[in-house]
């Protein structure tokens, strides 16, 4: 299977400012990043042309960002299925130079085993009032504050067709919203907790466990698993649960980003 587009930098006006090509730069980047959210979306297509519609309500789906891909680029797909069952769709995402950017595996059955608990609401901050983050303030064991959201179909629809192209365009749209919203709010549960600066989302790995209803008020709860600094780089592991107004789980989050990643030493 190939599946290739343009990449788009929607999110070069965003208050995470590695998207913005002066302050990425001062990170060792050649440029402003295409948000992981894009990659992650760049993965669906493929995936649903050999795994079916179903697997959005159903399945699964693990993404590692590895490399940036930058506005303009010309991305390509590539997969295959490895021997089952269960039957496991392997994806590497590269960028125009042929460069290994991302690395994504999915399927039905089986899959990455993540949290078997249901998470706790949490206080959210204002945002005026949002701590600077930090592994004291993102310590191990601490809930975040809830999101409550409802989402609109056809603002919600309109945008991610905008940000996504091509990716974007999801074949259920009727029933449900583009999987990759599920990781693109992991990142927004996060920046609504904390004030962060110049920050890098690097791996998402979602459980899909029942289809979600346009217009449903849905609670999106998170909680901090692990925080470490790596290589000068300070690191964060998240929980993210996506519960329905009657309290049923849609989906389970496993969602990592460098919250303070180390800048370049200047010769």
């Amino acid at each position: 299977m190939n599946y290739s587009q343009a990449a788009f930098n929607y999110a070069t006006e965003s208050e995470n400012r590695m998207h913005a090509d002066s302050e990425a730069r001062a990170f060792g980047f050649r440029g402003g990043l295409v948000p992981g959210i894009a990659d992650y979306a760049f993965f669906v297509p493929p995936i649903v042309e050999v795994l079916g519609d179903g697997w959005a309500k159903c399945g699964w789906m693990s993404v590692k960002l590895l490399a940036p891909v930058y506005d303009g680029d010309r991305i390509e797909v590539t997969g295959n299925t490895e021997d089952g069952p269960p039957w496991v769709l392997t994806l590497e995402l590269r960028g125009s130079g042929g460069e290994l950017c991302a690395v994504a595996t999915a399927g039905v059955e089986g899959g990455p085993r993540l949290f078997d608990r249901d998470l706790e609401s949490g206080s959210l901050p204002s945002i005026e009032e949002r701590p600077d983050a930090s592994l004291q303030v993102l310590s191990a064991g601490c809930v975040l504050g809830s999101l409550e959201v409802k989402l609109d179909q056809s603002s919600f629809v309109k945008e991610w067709q905008e940000h996504f192209g091509a990716a974007g365009e999801w074949p259920v749209w009727a029933q449900a919203p583009h999987p990759a919203f599920y990781p693109d709010l992991g990142n927004r549960i996060l920046s609504s907790n904390v004030l962060l600066g110049p920050w890098i989302h690097t791996e998402s790995r979602t459980r899909h466990l029942d289809g979600v209803r346009w217009g449903e008020p849905i609670s999106v709860r998170g909680a901090v698993r692990e925080a470490f600094e790596k290589r000068g780089h300070e690191i964060v592991y998240l929980d993210v649960g996506f519960y329905g107004a009657d309290g049923r789980a849609l989906a389970l989050l496993d969602h990592r980003a460098i919250i303070r990643p180390r800048t370049v030493q200047a010769p």
